[in-house]
């Protein structure tokens, strides 16, 4: 991550409840189940495991404190939306 800031100019998070973010994995998950998505790699078809959906669940206690961390320490402007529909507006806006 370190090296990611340096070279940035603005970072974006999305920080959306955890039920949310669940929903999100096994929507995705069905819609392009057996298949790759465009924004994946090659012969990484959609999953979901145990471990995935752990890390789903914990992410905003074991990881998420350590990259707000990162991100107050460091000298990029940092955006972070509280839901899917203001990162929407925002995006709208930018045209």
């Amino acid at each position: 991550m370190p090296l990611r800031m340096q070279y940035a100019d603005l970072v974006i998070c999305l920080d959306v409840p955890r039920i949310q973010s669940l929903q999100g994995v096994t929507t995705r998950w069905f819609k392009h189940f057996g298949r790759t998505r465009v924004d994946m790699a090659v012969g990484c078809p959609e999953k979901i495991d145990i471990e995935f959906l752990q890390f789903v669940w914990t992410y905003q206690e074991k990881i998420q404190p350590h990259i707000l961390q990162q991100l107050r320490e460091s000298s990029v402007d940092t955006i972070i939306f509280k839901s899917r529909k203001s990162a929407k507006a925002w995006l709208k806006n930018l045209t």
